[in-house]
């Protein structure tokens, strides 16, 4: 089930985004026969260097029904048009439990940041029904493609959410 939401978030995001890489990545904690999985996704409005990046996380539950969603998008502060405070208020109107955050990183002797960004990140639990070719119910997993197309549209959201111009 898991591998089908995966599936089915990275054909809805490549429909809309550059999607750069997608990434297995598999953890053995050490002297342990616990092995997590999580699927990384990259994805970008554009090829070019200074476009937003999102990093979607997809952690499957020990249920087996259930996975965690994790965004982080990452936006190169020149990009920001508008008050820190504002930007964070267009964020929440796209899911109301984002968080946001900055950093600047400094090289060196240099006085000026070589690098500033600014990260909404959110989580999100989704639960995946059978699939009706595994005895599923129909309705259950139409209700499930919407919102994974529901997801896919919410990343794109926060994606363009620097194309927003300050009004004041």
């Amino acid at each position: 089930m898991y591998d089908h939401f995966v599936q089915k978030l990275v054909e809805t995001l490549e429909a809309r985004v550059a999607v750069s890489s997608i990434r297995l990545i598999t953890e053995q904690l050490v002297g342990s026969f616990v092995v997590e999985r999580t699927v990384e996704i990259e994805c970008r409005l554009t090829d070019g260097k200074d476009s937003p990046i999102a990093l979607v996380h997809v952690f499957p539950m020990d249920d087996g029904e259930t996975c965690e969603l994790e965004v982080e998008v990452s936006f190169p502060v020149a990009q920001i048009t508008m008050e820190p405070k504002q930007f964070w208020d267009k964020a929440k109107e796209i899911y109301d439990q984002v968080a946001i955050k900055s950093y600047q990183r400094y090289f060196g002797t240099e006085t000026e940041p070589t690098d500033a960004e600014v990260m909404l990140e959110y989580s999100k639990l989704v639960e995946i029904p059978d699939d009706p070719q595994f005895g599923g119910s129909e309705l259950c997993w139409t209700e499930f493609l919407t919102e994974v197309e529901s997801l896919g549209q919410e990343i794109v959201r926060f994606l363009r959410l620097t194309r927003y111009r300050s009004t004041t």
